[in-house]
C-alpha cells in the first residue's frame, strides 16, 4: 500500500533482538570452564558469538536506515493522544491515587472511570475515590507533557553524542 509508512525496520531490529536472546544461554553455558579447556564448549561459543554479532550488527544497521529521514509530526501525535481523552495516562492516575487509597482501590476506581463514555477527566473527578485527587491535579496528571520522565535527558545525551561523532 503506497500510502503506508510502516516501520518495517523496527520490526526487523526487534526480531534480531529476540533471536539474540535465544543465543545468550549458549554463551552462559560456555562460561563453565572445563578442566584444561576440553573440546565442545568453545565450539559452541564460536557459532553463538558469531551469530550474536551478526544480529547486533544487522539490528544496528537496520535501525540506522529506519531512523534516517524519519519525520515526526507533532500535531498528529498530539491529536492521537487527545483522542484517548487522557486514558493513555490512566496508570499515572493510579500511581498518584495509590498512596491515598491503596493500589487495588485506586486501580479499580480508575478502571471504572476509563470504561465510561465521555470525558475521562470529568469521570475521574466525579468518582468518589479518584475524585479525592481534585480536578486540578487530575488535569495535571492527564497532561502527557508532564509524564516524560528522564526522556529529555536521554534525548539530549543521544544528540550530543551524535554531534560529537559527526564533527
Amino acid at each position: 500500500m503506497p500510502h503506508k509508512r510502516n516501520p518495517v525496520g523496527a520490526a526487523s531490529a526487534d526480531a534480531a533482538a529476540r533471536r539474540a536472546q535465544a543465543l545468550v544461554p549458549v554463551l552462559l553455558g560456555a562460561v563453565v570452564a572445563e578442566h584444561e579447556r576440553g573440546v565442545g564448549g568453545w565450539h559452541a561459543e564460536w557459532h553463538a558469538l558469531a551469530e550474536l554479532l551478526a544480529f547486533a550488527g544487522g539490528a544496528a544497521a537496520t535501525t540506522a536506515r529506519t531512523v534516517t529521514g524519519l519525520q515526526v509530526d507533532a500535531d498528529a501525535m498530539a491529536a492521537n493522544l487527545a483522542r484517548s481523552g487522557g486514558r493513555l495516562l490512566a496508570e499515572r492516575i493510579v500511581f498518584a491515587l495509590a498512596p491515598i487509597v491503596g493500589r487495588q482501590e485506586a486501580a479499580a476506581a480508575v478502571k471504572e472511570a476509563a470504561a465510561r463514555d465521555g470525558d475521562f477527566a470529568a469521570a475521574l473527578t466525579a468518582d468518589p475515590v479518584a475524585g479525592r485527587l481534585g480536578a486540578d491535579r487530575i488535569r495535571e496528571l492527564l497532561d502527557p507533557a508532564g509524564y516524560l520522565g528522564a526522556s529529555t535527558t536521554w534525548v539530549d545525551r543521544a544528540l550530543a553524542a551524535h554531534r560529537t561523532e559527526t564533527q
